[in-house]
């Protein structure tokens, strides 16, 4: 029941974003809320840390093992954000070893990550 809670309060209040610069990704999980508390239990089992912004609280800087197992873990319950887990997932999954520069391929593919992820957000 927990897991089918948080993808629901994920669907609704988190997001998925990967972002390019300079040949470098940046993926991030995050959710926020105006209530702490959910929050928090998410926390305690995926870690994270919270914070206040002076509008909301947001859940964020998970490492990247933290979002794979936190989208792993949701994907069978998630609905809104069914397809943008797996693709963060197939980023995340993909990435590569620090120190080590993308190829052509690599960054091919997560450029074209990156722009569906901004279609799928868009609703296109």
């Amino acid at each position: 029941m927990f897991l089918g809670y948080v993808a629901g309060f994920f669907d609704g209040e988190g997001c998925i974003h990967l972002s390019t610069r300079k040949n470098n990704y940046t993926s991030v999980v995050s959710v926020s809320q105006r209530v702490r508390q959910p929050l928090d239990l998410i926390q305690e089992t995926f870690g994270g840390v919270v914070t206040w912004n002076g509008h909301v609280y947001l859940l964020t800087a998970f490492t990247v093992d933290q979002q794979k197992v936190f989208l792993e873990a949701l994907l069978p319950h998630l609905i809104v954000k069914k397809q943008q887990a797996k693709l963060m997932l197939e980023f995340l999954n993909r990435k590569r070893q620090r120190g080590r520069r993308y190829t052509d391929e690599q960054r091919g593919k997560y450029d074209k990550i990156c722009q569906e992820l901004r279609d799928l957000k868009r609703g296109e």
